[in-house]
């Protein structure tokens, strides 16, 4: 059914289709496949004598994505723990990426400077934190960057969004990607 819809689509198409279907394999068990086809121009029909009736033809691409699919869905996956881990622990945690940029805060992070999660993601120290603090922490994150090695035991101290000055002992740290390089 969804591949006569496919089917249906490209010849009712002026472009490229593209499907994603659920194949059974000779094992029983489940491919994904990506379809991308382009009916044939009308000058290449192909008239049967037999039928009487113009054939429509298509050129079609099948790609087996179950790979992908299995990646991506562990993925989602672990972005959906780290979620859960960082809404749910009692300290301020943070990923930043090369750039210095947040790009994953825990919840008391986002309480403490009193800004929501889309307000935080993206920025650097130079749009949450006071100048001087953030110039501090810029710096020791690029040491710890260029060294590869963690920091422990950089005091601080800040106004969180009730007024309250709040002491903080950070401890940071590189994050090396899969093959190895800080990320």
């Amino acid at each position: 059914h969804a591949f006569s819809h496919h089917l249906q689509q490209t010849f009712n198409s002026s472009g490229n289709v593209v499907t994603e279907l659920r194949m059974m394999t000779r094992t029983d068990e489940p491919n994904c496949v990506r379809l991308e086809s382009a009916a044939m121009p009308n000058c290449i029909r192909l008239e049967s004598a037999a039928i009487g009736n113009g054939i429509r033809a298509c050129r079609t691409v099948m790609i087996n994505i179950t790979e992908q699919k299995r990646i991506a869905l562990a993925l989602q996956q672990k972005r959906t723990e780290q979620d859960a881990l960082l809404n749910a622990i009692p300290a301020i945690v943070f990923y930043k990426d090369l750039d210095l940029r947040y790009v994953a805060v825990s919840q008391m992070f986002t309480d403490l400077l009193g800004r929501s999660l889309g307000n935080v993601l993206g920025k650097t120290d130079f749009e949450l934190l006071p100048r001087e603090l953030a110039e501090d922490f810029q710096r020791i994150n690029r040491e710890v960057l260029e060294s590869g090695t963690t920091k422990a035991g950089i005091e601080s101290r800040l106004t969180d969004a009730n007024g309250n000055i709040v002491y903080l002992s950070t401890v940071l740290a590189p994050f090396n990607n899969m093959e190895g390089n800080i990320a």
